[in-house]
């Protein structure tokens, strides 16, 4: 009997312990569900959105799953003109459990699965937050109403087009939960864990988290406590621990993109110090109004990208205003503080990503979960005063804010800082309702209801910001509906043939960004890309044509196709010059496949152009200089040289576009047999004399090559690859050794 009064308690206990973690689980997918089902209703169980959501994470999430699946995991043909798998995938999924649980279903399941898994991602953010504000705010009531805060944020109502972002925001609070066991209770491993988590997660995330757990380190522990430093070797041993154990997405991670030019470029001068003025509205807007539709924001700009966003549903920043006047010397104050002076200084808000050029603010859930602390805080002292005054400065900004603008706007600017009035105006209604209601909430007749008004009050304007900026970006989204994006999106590539490669296929129509990753969704071999993560040459060698390929693949100057062995063309428009040889629907709209005249992966060269001279050219003659003359390093020259001819003007006559048949008919020495596999390529050639190959496969230190069985050494051609031939039939093998195995 008291065997079974012991075991009744002990379960007991247990069911006390994890009751308000699974109330914060399960109200926050409540509110998502209510946000969510409507839409999946309307387009039966389809979910879709607009911009990036539509064009990278439905086509990237289909082509992981099938990559997976087929165990193409290093070296990738259809990513771009190919690019390591992993390096490309892990800031976008591979690091995410909410990813590998729809691995259980085909690929083209995604667009009905993503719906249900952006529940999860919610739920999950407000459980991991409630473990963490818990720790602070000991009335679990309260701590849930701030979980619920942090879950629905305007961070995530506009980074809904993001969907990748939601792990990170779902995952961080275990990092702060981690750091303080370990510096609070003593425990060892927990920190290390989190951090293997968070590391794994999201390589670029990370970076930005370990500069905010040195903030609050320094703010919660040292200050405080100068005996706190003595916890520093743990930290790092522990954090140093967590990172070893996701090495195997981190590292590979880290190693590329290093070598992305986007990272090398700094922010100086000035800029580095002071924004835009407009930067400080939006700032000020990401505050005191809900997050929205970045693609077209109601006011300031038109659209902005960088996520600026941080309001909490209902009570905005009214609390947190609250509690920096009732605790003015606390570090929770001190972390806010410090958080606002980031935002506002421009190279401190880049140390979050690296101190790179691009002004993000992905950094904003981090802070966000400073304010639901405060806020929480605050509910539990149910001070009137203090909420009075913070409801007045935040109906104060948000009417000046509101009233200045339409000002300005209407007789001191020709800019249009208000792209949609009535969008702004409900904006400003929201924000200054939620400020009444909080203010009411905290009148003394209101105390025997208050918690549970106040959390069914935030959980109604979660639901209602959530939802709303759900309709905002299909709204804004030029397809009809679901099922339109779904056709264009999954079955644009149905019809094709998979396995043409040494060729590859180009979905083009007017630069139209749907078009760029329709080839990656049906895992098709393409050369062009919707994708910030494809492999560093890639880059380079649209650099080196003079047109700078940042997140979208272009089309480059004339020649860029043959050179890349785009054979095939996808599109919708009559393309007059180019051989019709199928039409197909997607259920949408018809469109045309085409072949064109073009040389595969491979082939021989007669002539060599050095890189010095190369550069000279017009960037629209380029890509046809590199039909004619293999492109070298200054360096290389003198092997070169043994083997090619140099390019002479006089001879050679000038590279010209008119010429582009003539530089492509010249190469009748090409490629056969071509074999690929996620490990390796390999092909056939013949030549008549001893010459270079070049392969329109971009450079990896990691590739090796040999010649018919000897090693050969790989040269660099404008970020692609070439190797030196003897005469006669030649077996040309290339292996790819990721040095993280």
């Amino acid at each position: 009997m008291k065997a079974g009064r012991q075991t009744g308690r002990k379960y007991t206990e247990i069911l006390e312990r994890i009751k308000w973690p699974l109330t914060a689980l399960f109200l926050c997918f409540l509110c998502a569900f209510i946000s969510f089902i409507p839409f999946l209703i309307k387009e039966s169980g389809l979910f879709t959105l607009s911009n990036d959501f539509n064009a990278q994470e439905l086509a990237f999430n289909m082509f992981a799953n099938e990559a997976i699946k087929k165990g193409e995991i290093f070296w990738n043909w259809n990513i771009d003109i190919g690019s390591d798998f992993v390096t490309t995938f892990s800031f976008y999924n591979l690091g995410s459990p909410f990813f590998w649980i729809t691995l259980l279903f085909p690929a083209k399941l995604f667009p009905y699965l993503v719906g249900w898994v952006y529940m999860v991602k919610y739920a999950v953010a407000g459980l991991t937050a409630y473990l963490y504000l818990h720790r602070f705010i000991k009335e679990e009531k309260f701590a849930l109403t701030a979980a619920v805060l942090y879950a629905f944020s305007g961070f995530q109502a506009c980074n809904l087009v993001f969907y990748h972002f939601h792990d990170v925001v779902a995952f961080f609070p275990l990092l702060l939960i981690g750091l303080e066991k370990m510096i609070e209770e003593k425990k060892k491993g927990v920190f290390a864990v989190a951090v293997f988590v968070n590391a794994f997660l999201n390589y670029f995330f990370f970076i930005g988290e370990v500069v905010f757990l040195i903030v609050y380190f320094i703010i919660r522990f040292w200050i405080p406590e100068k005996q706190r430093w003595k916890s520093i070797p743990q930290c790092l041993l522990e954090g140093a621990l967590g990172i070893g154990m996701a090495a195997v997405l981190f590292l590979p991670s880290i190693i590329s993109i290093l070598g992305n030019s986007r990272t090398s470029q700094r922010l100086t001068g000035i800029s580095a110090l002071i924004y835009d003025w407009k930067d400080y509205l939006l700032i000020l807007k990401a505050l005191f109004l809900p997050g929205e539709n970045m693609a077209r924001t109601s006011s300031v700009v038109t659209e902005n990208w960088y996520s600026v966003a941080a309001w909490l549903p209902m009570t905005g920043i009214i609390l947190v205003i609250a509690y920096i006047i009732r605790n003015k010397t606390s570090w929770i104050t001190r972390m806010i503080l410090v958080c606002l002076l980031f935002a506002f200084i421009p190279f401190l808000n880049n140390s979050f990503v690296g101190f790179t050029l691009e002004p993000y603010r992905r950094w904003y859930y981090m802070f966000v979960l400073m304010l639901c602390l405060a806020s929480g805080k605050m509910l539990e002292n149910k001070d009137f005063r203090a909420v009075r005054m913070g409801t007045l400065i935040t109906a104060a900004f948000v009417g000046l804010f509101g009233i200045g603008l339409i000002i300005y706007n209407r007789w001191y600017s020709e800019e249009d800082l208000i792209a949609r009035p009535l969008v702004f105006v409900l904006f400003l209604a929201v924000a200054l309702a939620g400020a009444i209601v909080t203010l009411l909430l905290h009148l003394p007749r209101m105390k025997r209801w208050y918690a549970g008004v106040m959390l069914t009050g935030v959980m109604l304007f979660s639901v209602l910001t959530t939802a709303g900026t759900i309709f905002s970006y299909r709204q804004g989204d030029t397809h009809a509906s679901s099922r339109s994006v779904y056709n264009d999106i999954v079955q644009s590539g149905s019809e094709l043939d998979k396995e043409i490669l040494p060729y590859r296929y180009k979905f083009w129509d007017n630069n139209y960004y749907y078009y760029y990753n329709r080839g990656m969704a049906s895992y098709l071999p393409t050369r062009n890309s919707f994708c910030t993560t494809v492999a560093p040459s890639i880059l380079e060698f649209y650099n080196s044509l003079g047109t700078q390929r940042h997140t979208i693949g272009v089309d480059g100057p004339e020649g860029t196709d043959e050179l890349l062995g785009t054979r095939y063309v996808v599109s919708m428009s009559e393309l007059l010059d180019a051989n019709e040889i199928m039409r197909y629907s997607n259920g949408n709209e018809t469109l045309r496949l085409y072949d064109t005249r073009s040389l595969p992966v491979g082939f021989s060269y007669d002539t060599y152009m050095l890189k010095s001279d190369f550069e000279k050219l017009d960037s629209s003659a380029r890509a046809v200089a590199m039909l004619k003359n293999l492109i070298v390093a200054d360096e290389d020259e003198e092997q070169v040289a043994e083997v090619l001819e140099k390019y002479d003007e006089k001879t050679d006559g000038e590279i010209s576009l008119d010429n582009k048949e003539e530089y492509i008919q010249s190469h009748d020495e090409t490629i056969t047999d071509f074999q690929k596999d996620a490990r390796s390529f390999s092909s056939k050639i013949a030549t008549d004399e001893e010459t270079y190959v070049f392969f329109s496969v971009p450079y990896d230190s990691q590739w090796t090559a040999s010649v018919n069985g000897e090693e050969s050494e790989i040269l660099k051609i404008n970020g692609l690859m070439a190797v030196k031939v003897p005469a006669g039939d030649s077996i040309i093998e290339f292996e790819y050794v990721p040095v993280y195995l």
